[in-house]
C-alpha cells in the first residue's frame, strides 16, 4: 500500500534488447489506449496520462472520483519510468490510501508495454 498525501507508486523497467526511444514510446501509448488511459500530453521522452476510477465511499463523501495520474519518463538508454499519483479530483485532495490500487493498474500497464515491445 502507498501511503503519504497523495500516495505515489514508481516503477523502473530497463529494455536491454536494444530498443529505440520511438520504439518504447509507442508501445507505451499502445497500452496506454488499451488500458483505458487519457493521454494528456505526449513527447518523445514523456508521456503523462490519466485513467479515472470508479466511485468509492470517500468519492461520494468529496463528490470526486478518485484517478491514478501517471507521468512516463523514457530515456535513450532504454530505462522507462512510470511515476503515479493516486487522488482526487476536487480541490481537496484528499486521498491518503490507495489500498494496492495504483500499484496493481501500474504493473498491469507495464505488463502490457512489455508484451507488446
Amino acid at each position: 500500500m502507498s501511503w503519504g498525501l497523495p500516495p505515489k507508486w514508481t516503477e523502473v523497467h530497463q529494455f536491454n534488447n536494444g530498443e529505440t526511444v520511438d520504439t518504447i514510446n509507442q508501445s507505451v501509448l499502445k497500452a496506454l489506449r488499451s488500458e483505458g488511459y487519457e493521454i494528456l500530453e505526449k513527447g518523445h521522452y514523456m508521456i503523462a496520462a490519466r485513467k479515472v476510477l470508479g466511485l468509492n465511499l470517500l468519492g461520494v463523501l468529496m463528490f470526486a472520483k478518485p484517478k491514478i495520474r501517471l507521468t512516463i519518463l523514457i530515456t535513450k538508454s532504454g530505462k522507462l519510468t512510470i511515476n503515479s499519483v493516486y487522488d482526487y479530483e476536487s480541490y481537496t485532495s484528499m486521498a491518503f490510501n490507495d489500498m494496492g490500487k495504483q500499484k496493481r493498474f501500474v504493473t498491469q500497464l507495464l505488463k502490457e508495454i512489455i508484451n507488446i515491445v
